[in-house]
């Protein structure tokens, strides 16, 4: 499986409340377009606001968690690629970063493609262990 992984932080003039409102109709945007690029999943995550969460962070002293993760799975690379390359989605494309910089700190975010491995999963009942 391929994944398109964005992990993002909210501009800072935003709040949590605001930033979840955005995110939410920012994965519907996403989600059209992913269909559009053959994608087979598309999921959003958001960061929880809880002790635990900074508590990791400070043990570790890492880097605050993101604001929220984005995923695109594609069985195949080339469905990707294939649809990627069209005039037409180039603009879409274009049009969902103007979006995304109405409300992410694109400067500490990031995004990448991935190679996902599954080592377990249970709640598939496929156990790969």
């Amino acid at each position: 499986m391929i994944k398109l992984l964005q992990c993002v932080r909210k501009k800072p003039a935003l709040s949590d409340s605001e930033f979840r409102k955005r995110w939410k109709e920012y994965g519907a945007t996403l989600g059209e377009l992913a269909e559009e690029l053959h994608a087979v999943r598309v999921t959003l995550s958001t960061t929880l606001a809880i002790d635990l969460n900074r508590q990791i962070t400070e043990e570790r002293g890492t880097v605050p968690a993101y604001d929220g993760v984005a995923e695109i799975s594609w069985e195949r690379g080339s469905e990707l690629m294939e649809a990627a390359e069209q005039d037409e989605m180039k603009k879409r494309i274009a049009k969902l970063r103007c979006f995304q910089e109405s409300f992410l700190e694109l400067s500490t975010s990031s995004i990448f493609l991935v190679w996902e491995e599954v080592v377990q999963d249970k709640a598939s009942g496929k156990d790969r262990t």
